[in-house]
């Protein structure tokens, strides 16, 4: 997938949250799974999920807006890498005909 494919992506789905009327789709029960889904994450074992178990208090819900914009700041920055890390690759040189 291309990078404008992906930020398509993001923004096509951060909309389609937003324009969804979730007032009649919440309940109680999204509070408790959101809940519960923090806690699965941050009982895993650590020594297997490090990671998950150190952004585990970030699972559950989130704000929207500030969910957008770490997702568009992930996504400049993982683009940002690649770039850097293209641009330190070794020169090829030139293709040979078989």
């Amino acid at each position: 997938m291309t990078g404008h494919h992906l930020l398509f992506a993001i923004i096509n789905g951060f909309t389609l949250d937003e324009t969804t009327d979730l007032a009649e789709l919440e309940s109680p029960m999204d509070e408790q799974a959101a809940n519960a889904a923090r806690d699965y994450v941050a009982a895993l074992p650590v020594d297997q999920f490090p990671n998950l178990v150190a952004v585990s208090k970030h699972f559950g819900r989130a704000d929207n807006d500030h969910s957008f914009d770490l997702l568009i700041d992930l996504f400049v920055d993982g683009l940002a890498q690649r770039i850097q890390t293209e641009n330190q690759k070794p020169a090829r040189g030139p293709r040979r005909g078989r």
